[in-house]
């Protein structure tokens, strides 16, 4: 593709270095050729190619890793050390299967979801002890419930811990995990359990924006909107090109606060970039209700059946787990106003 602008990336990002190159895989083998550059010198700092067979491919990441790292002149602590050293031998095959599902997953579409759970269930067959495949199989799960995609709530609940229970067991350190684990909490209502487990991610790792996103969204349905905020606007810094999620989190605790007009703003946002995400259609419908605007708020209903036929107040409410009472009673009026029953 085209090579990115490095001074735009250095004004965008707030870098001071880029990793750039390419990857190509055929035959078998990958190849890779990555260069180092100074943002505000566009100097290179490192460059080099690599020709390694498939089965190799974490042993390579390790050596990129190092050779950047050498490169930087950065002195690591024995923790990050160890974790370099660390050799990674899954099956490339169930890799590729994980990122497969990966893909899929992010799309937040129920159909999605069960394509990205064939996938990572396939990888496991391969791996069984695939903490990140065990991790994302229960988050799988758990974004069933709190979207009110789940046909069996009960049946998935036990699914998502039990996959949750078996990551945990292959590797308690991966920050994935503890993020799947928050979701699965949150799904349940127990929005407390939820912050707890990405706090937990955020040990693990203290740059981990997902985690401080996910922390964002459980404060926001704690009916804390200014915790959430902050929580959300670290998560921005961190990842300066967040996904649309971030943008409707910011949208949930903008309705939490009571601005339904910035919440229907940011709900729309989110739905422009992934029209078939139901939650930015719910919270534009409520806030169109609240509002008054039923015209506006019903047309957002009929869009949100038409992604979700089978979408009722009663799922709506389970997919907003409000600690509040008073919030839960402000979101169904605002959706009965605008037509959804």
């Amino acid at each position: 593709g085209k090579g990115a602008n490095i001074a735009e990336v250095r004004e965008k990002l707030g870098v001071d270095y880029v990793l750039e190159g390419s990857v190509r895989k055929s035959s078998g083998r990958v190849r890779i050729n990555a260069q180092l550059i100074n943002t505000k010198t566009g100097d290179h700092l490192w460059a080099k190619r690599f020709d390694r067979k498939m089965e190799d491919i974490f042993a390579l990441q390790d050596e990129v890793t190092r050779d950047i790292v050498a490169a930087l002149t950065i002195k690591l602590t024995s923790k990050e050390t160890e974790a370099l050293k660390s050799s990674r031998s899954i099956d490339p095959t169930a890799y590729d299967l994980f990122l497969r599902g990966l893909q899929s997953f992010q799309r937040f579409t129920p159909e999605r979801n069960r394509e990205a759970r064939d996938y990572f269930r396939q990888a496991l067959e391969i791996e069984p002890e695939f903490a990140r495949a065990l991790g994302d199989m229960a988050l799988s799960y758990g974004i069933d419930l709190l979207f009110s995609w789940s046909k069996d709530r009960e049946r998935d609940a036990a699914e998502a811990r039990r996959y949750g229970s078996r990551a945990l067991e292959a590797d308690a350190t991966v920050r994935e995990v503890h993020f799947a684990l928050s979701t699965v909490e949150m799904a349940q209502k127990q929005v407390a359990k939820s912050i707890d487990w990405a706090d937990r991610a955020i040990i693990i790792d203290s740059n981990y924006a997902d985690a401080y996103a996910q922390r964002a969204q459980a404060l926001a349905f704690l009916g804390e909107p200014e915790q959430s905020y902050a929580a959300l606007a670290q998560a921005m810094k961190l990842n300066p090109l967040f996904p649309s999620y971030y943008t409707w989190i910011e949208s949930l605790l903008n309705f939490v606060r009571g601005d339904y007009e910035a919440a229907i703003r940011l709900s729309q946002e989110t739905a422009t970039k992934n029209p078939e995400f139901t939650g930015a259609r719910l919270i534009m419908a409520a806030s169109y209700g609240l509002m008054d605007n039923k015209e506006d708020g019903s047309w957002q209903v009929e869009e949100l059946l038409t992604v979700l036929p089978d979408q009722t107040l009663k799922g709506a409410v389970e997919q907003f787990p409000f600690v509040k009472q008073k919030h839960t009673e402000r979101f169904i009026r605002g959706l009965r106003a605008s037509g959804l029953n």
